[in-house]
């Protein structure tokens, strides 16, 4: 998975580069908002591997994954549905809203790569415990 996104992430950051499609968003600052969005996703699913590992319904594992998903997705629906909510709380709407990695193209840059790594790690960390929890549970 991680393979994967970060093909896509610098597949999308030739294309700007050889097209020249957007001025606003730099091939750099694409690469660092597609890494950071693949860690996310890392994460998200290393995360969901300890639930799993207890859960025997599928549907459950449905419903977890569905509220974990939203629970990073909720912000951003605010901002598209209720922007006023954000008036004045500039940081916060910076912080939690994934289109601001678009609007801090030349940070996204640098920080990218550093979320995806410290985002490697963390999910490395998550498996981990999820194997933990899994030795230990009497689930087959």
């Amino acid at each position: 998975m991680a393979a994967v996104g970060t093909t896509i992430s610098f597949a999308a950051a030739v294309a700007i580069a050889v097209n020249g499609v957007a001025a606003s968003v730099t091939p750099i600052g694409t690469l660092g908002g597609g890494l950071t969005l693949t860690g996310l996703a890392l994460v998200l699913v290393a995360a969901l591997a300890i639930p799993f590992v207890l859960i025997r319904d599928p549907f459950q594992g449905l419903l977890i994954a569905s509220a974990l998903w939203l629970s990073t997705s909720i912000a951003t629906a605010v901002l598209l549905y209720r922007p006023d909510l954000y008036e004045g709380r500039v940081a916060l709407a910076n912080l939690v809203v994934m289109p601001s990695l678009l609007w801090h193209d030349a940070t996204i840059a640098w920080l990218g790569p550093l979320l995806f790594a410290a985002a490697l790690a963390i999910s490395l960390l998550l498996v981990k415990v999820a194997g933990v929890v899994l030795e230990h549970s009497d689930v087959t």
